[in-house]
């Protein structure tokens, strides 16, 4: 039997869970001409969104999702762009190269100006359609690695001109989208709408569960899933992650009921699971980044604090700010919702293996 819980990969169709107004919202704004910025956490679904999103504006707009993150030249950038609009806008391709080039080859400055001219293919294609484009960039902030903040520059002073094309710049470091995008001395200030992705509202989560497991034919209460939601916060990638463990615990041992039990043994399975990873963080991390870590899955708020300092043996003020700097440039914590938040199983990891506390 299939397992109805997929945790790890890109989702779509009946593994999507609704997220309903996020979605109608974006598919407003992208058609009138709004460009987006969204920044989340990882694993927060903002791929499967903005693909799900994409999929369904297709017959309204030449759509196509462009991830930076492999990318390694801007020249590669460029005939990314260029073949994804392309290929999305026509089904037979005829390469003009005095309309749209593809070749980033040559010497450096017809490098340079091919790249540039590359940033307007988009336009040229919605108005050669009289159709609107919509281009995702996921992991913008990668952009940097190519060529600074030179290329940011050139991207900006093309894209402001584009009245038919709707952009979506995702991002999951924070420090360096606000950068991109907050910093009034960089290209990219206030281009886009910024979109700060939250978790699945409890309800829509809840009724996702439910009926999950009971196609399986397994009963599940809400107090069972409720359980299950305040493990994960409802953070999209753990609750998938524990249902599908859960769920497979439940169907070999041929229960029909989810009860406590099989939940904590599903925590314990991703525990173990994840145990070698965990040890390489925590490994990875200095002493001062330790305690704070251990502050952080004991739920302490004031972490600059006397008594927090004290009681963790964090030193100072300033040693707590350092930590949390270096822990988020690790990308072991992450700043969501005006607090930081961490691997909800790591979290229990510190707890259970070094706290020796019970869920």
């Amino acid at each position: 039997m299939k397992n109805p819980f997929v945790f790890g990969v890109e989702v779509s169709g009946e593994q999507f869970t609704d997220r309903k107004e996020e979605i109608n919202e974006m598919k407003s704004d992208l058609l009138s001409g709004q460009s987006i910025i969204i920044y989340s956490p990882r694993r927060y679904g903002k791929t499967s969104l903005v693909k799900r999103v994409l999929e369904e504006l297709k017959n309204d707009a030449v759509t196509a999702y462009i991830d930076v993150y492999p990318i390694t030249s801007k020249e590669k950038l460029a005939e990314a762009i260029a073949s994804k609009v392309t290929t999305s806008a026509f089904t037979s391709i005829k390469y003009d190269a005095a309309e749209i080039e593809f070749s980033i080859k040559g010497k450096e400055k017809d490098r340079e100006r091919i790249f540039s001219e590359s940033m307007d293919v988009a336009q040229k294609i919605a108005q050669k359609k009289n159709k609107r484009v919509i281009i995702a960039f996921d992991e913008f902030q990668e952009t940097r690695r190519l060529d600074g903040e030179e290329i940011e520059r050139v991207m900006r002073s093309h894209f402001q001109g584009h009245k038919d094309v709707s952009y979506i710049f995702i991002g999951s470091k924070k420090h360096m989208i606000e950068d991109i995008f907050e910093n009034k001395n960089k290209p990219f200030f206030r281009f886009g709408k910024h979109i700060s992705l939250k978790k699945i509202p409890g309800d829509e989560f809840s009724n996702f569960i439910k009926n999950k497991f009971r196609d399986s034919e397994i009963e599940i209460s809400d107090e069972a899933v409720n359980t299950i939601l305040d493990l994960t916060q409802s953070h999209p990638h753990y609750t998938q992650q524990l249902c599908h463990e859960l769920w497979y615990i439940t169907i070999t041992k041929g229960i029909k009921k989810v009860d406590a039990d099989g939940i904590n043994g599903a925590v314990e399975k991703v525990l173990i699971n994840q145990n070698d990873a965990y040890l390489s963080i925590w490994d990875a991390a200095t002493k001062t980044e330790e305690a704070t870590l251990i502050a952080l899955a004991s739920d302490e708020i004031s972490l600059y604090s006397r008594e927090v300092i004290e009681e963790y043996d964090l030193i100072s003020q300033s040693h707590v700010q350092r930590s949390l700097k270096g822990l988020e440039r690790k990308e072991v914590i992450g700043e969501a919702n005006g607090k930081y938040e961490m691997d909800v199983f790591f979290k229990e990891w510190i707890k259970k293996r070094l706290l020796r506390t019970k869920i």
